[in-house]
């Protein structure tokens, strides 16, 4: 079980979006998300390693990593199957 941060600012003004679709390599391979320094520096997530739940308006849960390094959090293992569902809803 992870821990459910606080609203994060909203998607489209800070993640970068991924490569989705059978012929992507994301199955394969880490993909890191950078979370806005702002939203970090604001305390909203401890200066450590954690396991994060990020759900959709539907309350639909991806259970994800969260990485802090160099006073930056980055959000990790699990990240991509969230940015893949949340492209695929956006079209």
């Amino acid at each position: 079980m992870g821990l459910s941060p606080p609203n994060l600012p909203p998607l489209h003004d800070w993640y970068d979006p991924v490569q989705c679709g059978e012929n992507s390599s994301l199955d394969r391979m880490s993909f890191m998300q950078s979370i806005p320094q702002s939203f970090s520096a604001a305390g909203h997530f401890p200066p450590s390693k954690m396991r994060v739940v990020l759900r959709n308006s539907a309350e639909k849960a991806w259970d994800v990593s969260c990485i802090y390094h160099a006073r930056r959090h980055y959000f990790s293992r699990g990240w991509a199957p969230f940015a893949c569902y949340i492209q695929s809803q956006a079209r």
